[in-house]
């Protein structure tokens, strides 16, 4: 009987220590998962993060444009306008640097936080304020480019539109 006892003993000692060691093992599986989840969710919010700050500093170079396009074309149809050549050429030369200076960088970073879909619509925003910048000198001529001015600088915030809502769809799935 003595032996049955120490086996028993050596059997219940064993289990314990499986036991214990298989509770253990799946309590570290168990934080592993939870650091590795919270360790997701930091990165997701991270790259949320970059995203908006993107996509903000976009949009804000966009209004810089909107506002300056229609400036341009206030007083280029405004044939009892006060500017002249030379505050044309400024005004022109402020349109020209917020489009290399800020819109075109904050562009390129849209492009590299992406979604495609946002950088697609971003693309659509660059191509309307291309159109609209070549008809700003033929638009001091006629009033029919002025006319074609007018429906580019339409075109423009109707691509800044689309792009907000798009970064907004790409932000808040």
């Amino acid at each position: 009987m003595g032996d049955n006892t120490l086996w028993i003993a050596v059997i219940t000692g064993a289990t314990a220590i499986l036991a214990s060691w298989v509770t253990g093992r799946g309590s570290s599986r168990a934080a592993l998962h939870q650091a590795q989840t919270a360790a997701a969710a930091q990165r997701a919010e991270r790259q949320r993060d970059a995203r908006r700050s993107a996509y903000l500093a976009l949009i804000e170079h966009m209004h810089t444009a909107g506002g300056l396009y229609r400036q341009w074309h206030t007083a280029a149809t405004d044939r009892n306008s006060d500017l002249q050549t030379t505050e044309f050429q400024g005004l022109r030369i402020q349109i020209r640097d917020n489009y290399h200076r800020q819109f075109l960088p904050a562009l390129h970073t849209v492009r590299l936080e992406g979604p495609d879909g946002v950088w697609a619509a971003a693309a659509h925003v660059q191509d309307a304020s291309t159109s609209t910048f070549k008809l700003l000198d033929d638009a001091l001529q006629t009033s029919e480019v002025a006319d074609e001015l007018h429906h580019a600088i339409i075109a423009f915030w109707n691509a800044v539109d689309g792009f907000a809502v798009t970064a907004r769809t790409a932000l808040h799935p």
